[in-house]
């Protein structure tokens, strides 16, 4: 018979387990920006394509990433966080197989939006996993995923640079599905119960075009859209921000939730962690390019010079899940240093100034993932706590598509000038952002 201590001990345990489980779960998605910005100076020389088409390999990754997630979060929250992780795991071993396989850039960007899309479902369904765990526990398991995440991001660009150094560089581009092993432990630890519902279509779509043309637009100059092209995306992007905000008034339950994004402190929230995440892919997308290009680093030293900042965010992730406020202090803090640093790249250049901002994005990223993950846990009810994450991880990977757009566009014409400026933009944006929240609820 089991002793009442026996039942105490599993109780005790079943946050830092789901906490594991679930960093397994998500923790290779961070694989899919790291290791593929180490590769991608391999991907250009194999291809032979310009870097402003060969950033796509990234920006149609962090794209597809935050939409999928959205998607993900509320397919979670209609039926249940099983299904989505289903759905990823096929989406993932479709979109391996299809990179694997391909012999152009454009079925390797297939392959990745496929990839995207798993990592996206199986990530949502990590932090929503981790959200619903009992408050008593919630800590534990927060600072488990924090932990494993972080490792994960750790090891990242080393795998991608060996991997590149081996030659075999398209394997850097799916090591998120290393998430599949992880499927088995996180369905048994997924809940049996859930809010049956229906899935906003189109609240969906309107989301996605409009994201995917401001994307574009984006990268109009690195692309070299003629003006025509340029000003039909502008027009139907324009037009489905307009129909979306009209869609989420009539449907105040739909897709983009209208008690999400009329409460302030979700808004903030969503805008810090953006402004975190456009900064970092700013400097993913930046430094390998500017070290290899422009300081003849090969992809193993590469990988060797950003591997201390992942480390950092390992420690820094375990002191975000520690604190007994709710973290936002510390998200500034690093935020502040990632902006001094992200400008000092610009201004005095080499290698080592560009090292630094690495090193103090992939720190200030893997705290603010904690602390934003445990602030939508304490703050949003269950049942809307899957599209809560999900809209919080298209804000994150939406802006960082868009940060690392940005530096490739301006890469070309202001060179080290444009990592810099990019990042410290959206690392002070954040800053702002915690100011706001912090003021707001003082």
């Amino acid at each position: 018979m089991t002793t009442i201590d026996q039942r105490l001990r599993r109780h005790r345990a079943a946050g830092p387990a789901v906490g594991l489980r679930a960093g397994a779960l998500y923790g290779p998605a961070t694989f899919g920006v790291t290791s593929a910005a180490v590769v991608l100076p391999n991907l250009i020389a194999d291809l032979n394509t310009r870097p402003g088409a060969a950033v796509w390999v990234l920006s149609a990754y962090a794209l597809t990433l935050g939409v999928a997630t959205a998607v993900a979060g509320r397919i979670a929250d209609a039926f249940g966080i099983a299904a989505v992780i289903g759905i990823g795991t096929v989406l993932l071993t479709a979109g391996t197989i299809c990179c694997l396989l391909s012999t152009g850039l454009p079925p390797l960007i297939i392959g990745r939006v496929a990839v995207a899309a798993g990592s996206g479902a199986v990530a949502a369904s990590a932090l929503t996993l981790t959200g619903n765990v009992p408050p008593a526990e919630r800590g534990q398991a927060v600072a488990g995923l924090g932990t494993v995440v972080a490792g994960c991001a750790a090891t990242a660009t080393i795998a991608g640079a060996l991997l590149a150094t081996a030659g075999v560089w398209r394997l850097g581009l799916v090591l998120p599905a290393l998430s599949l092993a992880a499927v088995p432990a996180c369905l048994a630890a997924a809940p049996k119960t859930y809010r049956r519902g229906r899935i906003d279509v189109p609240g969906a779509g309107l989301l996605t075009v409009a994201a995917g043309g401001l994307l574009v637009l984006a990268q109009a100059y690195t692309m070299a859209l003629p003006a025509i092209a340029v000003a039909v995306v502008a027009a139907a992007t324009s037009a489905a921000v307009l129909l979306l905000a009209r869609h989420t008034t009539r449907r105040p339950d739909g897709f983009v939730p209208r008690q999400l994004i009329t409460h302030p402190g979700f808004v903030r929230i969503c805008a810090i962690g953006g402004g975190v995440y456009g900064a970092l892919f700013a400097v993913m997308a930046g430094v390998p390019s500017l070290l290899a290009h422009e300081h003849g680093w090969s992809a193993l030293p590469i990988g060797s010079g950003l591997l201390p900042g992942a480390v950092a965010g390992t420690v820094l992730a375990r002191v975000a899940a520690r604190r007994r406020d709710d973290g936002l202090p510390l998200v500034a803090a690093a935020s502040g240093v990632f902006v001094l640093l992200t400008v000092q790249a610009a201004v005095v250049g080499g290698p080592v100034p560009a090292v630094a901002a690495a090193t103090a994005g992939l720190a200030a990223s893997a705290a603010t993932q904690v602390v934003l993950t445990r602030w939508l846990a304490v703050n949003l009810p269950q049942h809307s706590r899957g599209s809560g994450v999900g809209l919080l991880m298209f804000a994150q990977f939406f802006a960082g598509a868009v940060g690392a757009a940005a530096v490739t566009a301006l890469g070309e014409s202001l060179g080290a000038a444009a990592l810099g400026a990019t990042s410290a933009i959206a690392a002070a944006a954040t800053l702002l952002a915690v100011f706001t929240h912090t003021k707001a609820n003082s």
